[in-house]
């Protein structure tokens, strides 16, 4: 229950940066990399964060 807020605003992030990279086509690619490169980073964190929680929830 706790990440589905999370992972919503990162919807809302990814299609903010994606609009704004379509308004600059010559940065869109490098713009869709990064932001790869960011939400790659914050699905570990999430990951690591809910196994953590598993963990408490069944202890």
């Amino acid at each position: 229950m706790v990440p589905f807020p999370l992972v919503s605003l990162q919807v809302l992030i990814f299609f903010g940066i994606f609009l704004v990279g379509l308004g600059q086509q010559n940065t869109l690619k490098s713009c869709l990399f990064f932001l790869g490169q960011k939400i790659r980073g914050v699905d570990l964190k999430l990951v690591s964060v809910f196994k953590r929680g598993l963990k408490l929830v069944s202890c």
